[in-house]
């Protein structure tokens, strides 16, 4: 009893030898080239998804989008206050910070008129052609037809040197030589209202009445006037083609 009850201790302490596991790392300890010598897909790195750039719509673009935007926002309103003290270059470094959280073309054009107003023609010409150049795909036409106005009044006002518009980058459809024919041609007239109403007579005023004419105003007085039944027959009521219709009104024009 005692030599089985001791083998089988024997037996039950005998170490066991395990199979050595095979190891996936390769000689230089990447985990990548061994999943990748059998075969399995790599990891992607978090980081580099972070990295990467999301496209437009994405939950987590327009999370991280938001904030900058009220930045932007925020500094833009700043600027204008900046401008409407007289202080031109506060309002500039304002619109430029609110340009780089948020690069819109309408922040760069505010900042281009500034450095118009400062004096700086060369910086607003290059801001004005980087607009024009500009490869966004919804670039508001406005801005667009504005900042080409600026740089044409520029050239117009030979405050830019020959070579100074040969340097600047412009898209194809605007190149220099198209800027300086269109700068010859003579700047259009502000838009004005060229319709002018009839002249309408002023109605005479009401004579006033006494109060003794007002007090013998009667009930029957104020009746309206009793119809024949005659002339109430479906013959005679005019029919509503016949009714005239009141004209149309007319849209106020934007004057701004």
């Amino acid at each position: 009893m005692g030599g089985e009850g001791g083998d089988a201790g024997g037996v039950g302490c005998s170490p066991v030898h395990k199979r050595p596991r095979r190891c996936i790392f390769s000689s230089s300890g990447s985990r990548v080239q061994g999943r990748a010598a059998r075969g399995a897909p790599a990891p992607v790195d978090e980081d580099q998804t972070q990295k990467a750039v999301r496209p437009p719509g994405d939950p987590q673009r327009v999370h991280l989008e938001r904030p900058l935007a009220k930045l932007a926002a925020m500094a833009h309103k700043a600027g204008i206050g900046a401008n409407r003290r007289g202080d031109v270059a506060d309002a500039r470094d304002c619109f430029l910070a609110a340009q780089a959280l948020d690069p819109r073309p309408l922040f760069l054009l505010c900042a281009a008129n500034m450095a118009n107003k400062l004096g700086h023609v060369e910086e607003a010409s290059r801001e004005y052609a980087k607009i024009l150049s500009s490869t966004e795909p919804y670039l508001p036409w406005h801005i667009e037809q504005m900042a080409l106005g600026k740089l044409l009044d520029l050239v117009r006002a030979d405050e830019l040197e020959p070579h100074d518009v040969d340097e600047l980058e412009l898209p194809p459809h605007c190149t220099a030589a198209l800027l300086r024919e269109m700068a010859h041609h003579p700047a259009p007239p502000p838009s004005t209202l060229t319709t002018s109403l009839p002249p309408t007579r002023s109605a005479s005023p009401p004579k006033p009445t006494s109060p003794r004419q007002r007090s013998r105003l009667t009930p029957s007085a104020l009746r309206p006037p009793e119809i024949p039944s005659q002339q109430l027959s479906p013959l005679q009521i005019p029919s509503p083609a016949e009714i005239p219709s009141p004209p149309p009104k007319m849209a106020s024009p934007v004057l701004s």
